[in-house]
């Protein structure tokens, strides 16, 4: 119940962002970072949703025997394989993050 002065300072100021939303306590190299991050994430999303579908949409056929009549249905997993080529093709490895973050400081 009771917690110190110092333990609520830490907790608030993880809390406290600035005018953009970013926690007050970042540095511009961690705002950057966070900027890669939610690109990659948002580029995937756009494709992991219907990835998703098409695997639930097999799993249904499966359990209820209509896709060993139906093979067709097997096409549905072509978007988890999209998803799982693109996936791998762009995961930013260190130097690429390296890369990209120097290009970006060098133009500001």
């Amino acid at each position: 119940l009771f917690v110190s002065d110092k333990e609520m300072r830490r907790v608030a100021e993880r809390h406290m962002t600035d005018r953009q939303g970013w926690p007050v306590n970042w540095s511009p190299a961690q705002k950057s970072l966070g900027v890669i991050r939610g690109a990659v994430i948002i580029r995937l999303m756009f494709i992991e949703a219907p990835a998703i579908f098409g695997i639930v949409l097999c799993l249904i056929a499966g359990e209820g025997g209509i896709i060993q009549e139906q093979p067709v249905y097997w096409l549905n997993l072509v978007t988890a394989l999209i998803l799982v080529v693109i996936a791998l093709q762009t995961y930013p490895t260190r130097e690429a993050i390296i890369e990209l973050f120097n290009s970006r400081i060098r133009r500001v």
